[in-house]
């Protein structure tokens, strides 16, 4: 038999959520470094630029993450040996949790957790800042410059605005601290929580990033729910799953490859085409395939080539179209 690789090149490792025309692209730990073409996009300007976490301004180390929804994403954290005003903390003892949820705009958890058996207390410090680049200037990495940039803290509603404007084109983000279980300050470019944990004790911040298009506000959900079937986007998405053939196959890597092509498919279609290239890395993977598979309808005499499309305000149809694939167990192999 005649060998037909296909080698399939990715890109860094990075996570990507999104919903209509905003894209949340980080690292894998959940932030954006500044000079990266990462950060959180709003139809083709770049609203954050660097978003970084730190305990008493040490970064914290990743343990696990992955985006749960194409609209939802995890990340686990752990503190590193920390100097505090109780003594030293010890490393991996104090665990941190990153839930996103992109809705319009953004949804984030944070969530500690200590493990030590004494109490722990620590500044824990985000950093957020915007140059507000054109989309295709950071693709081209010509990032300049302009405009006017104005950062403003309510102390009393627990709010920071920044907003941008360069004649008359306007941008701006709103980054609202609700249901924290300590208030919140402003200073040197970051937002700092006093922490203090008992033993076993718990802690709860939520986050919403309000996005400003020349005054029209995308708002963030209003409640948690990250990849939460209930959610706005998890009913559109099971809408869609209802819409399109449902698959049958032996082949479990084929199925996870055609669920994951089903869920983005049902978004893809919603976003705007300066923005894919941003997601064009997180959609890669290494794969070398040996052997074509063949998918074939219920009806054996056709093989169909099918073209998803996102439900645009049609009612799915009653019953489904029900698609057989024949999948002949072949060797697969991955190679990065």
């Amino acid at each position: 038999m005649t060998d037909m690789s296909l080698e399939v090149k990715i890109g860094p490792p990075q996570l990507a959520i999104h919903q209509g025309h905003t894209v949340l692209l980080t690292e894998l730990d959940g932030q954006i470094i500044s000079g990266s073409q990462k950060g959180l996009y709003f139809h083709d300007t770049r609203l954050i630029s660097n978003w970084t976490i730190f305990a008493n301004g040490e970064p914290w180390e990743l343990l696990s993450s992955g985006a749960l929804r194409s609209f939802a994403t995890k990340i686990f954290l752990a503190n590193r040996a920390l100097d505090s005003e109780n003594g030293t903390i010890d490393a991996q003892t104090v665990n941190l949790m990153l839930t996103r949820n992109v809705g319009g705009a953004i949804y984030e958890d944070v969530d500690m957790t200590n493990h030590n058996l004494c109490a722990v207390s620590f500044n824990l410090e985000i950093a957020v800042r915007s140059d507000f680049a054109d989309i295709f200037k950071v693709k081209a990495g010509r990032v300049v410059r302009r405009g006017r940039i104005v950062t403003t803290w309510n102390e009393h509603e627990q709010r920071l605005v920044t907003a941008y404007r360069n004649q008359h084109f306007h941008r701006g983000i709103r980054i609202c601290v609700h249901d924290s279980d300590a208030r919140a300050a402003y200073a040197n470019g970051r937002i700092t929580f006093a922490v203090s944990l008992p033993p076993g004790g718990q802690w709860h911040c939520c986050l919403k990033y309000d996005l400003d298009d020349d005054g029209r506000i995308a708002h963030a959900p209003q409640q948690c729910g990250a990849g939460d079937e209930a959610s706005a986007e998890g009913r559109r998405l099971a809408q869609w799953q209802r819409a399109i053939p449902s698959i049958e196959c032996s082949n479990e890597r084929f199925l996870a490859g055609s669920k994951r092509g089903a869920e983005f498919g049902a978004l893809w279609g919603y976003f705007p085409r300066s923005h894919r290239w941003l997601l064009s890395n997180s959609m890669r993977r290494p794969l070398v395939a040996r052997a074509p598979h063949t998918i074939r309808s219920s009806r054996p005499s056709a093989v169909r080539r099918w073209t998803m499309r996102p439900p645009t305000g049609l009612r799915p149809p009653a019953s489904r179209p029900k698609m057989t694939a024949h999948c002949p167990a072949m060797p697969m192999s991955s190679t990065c």
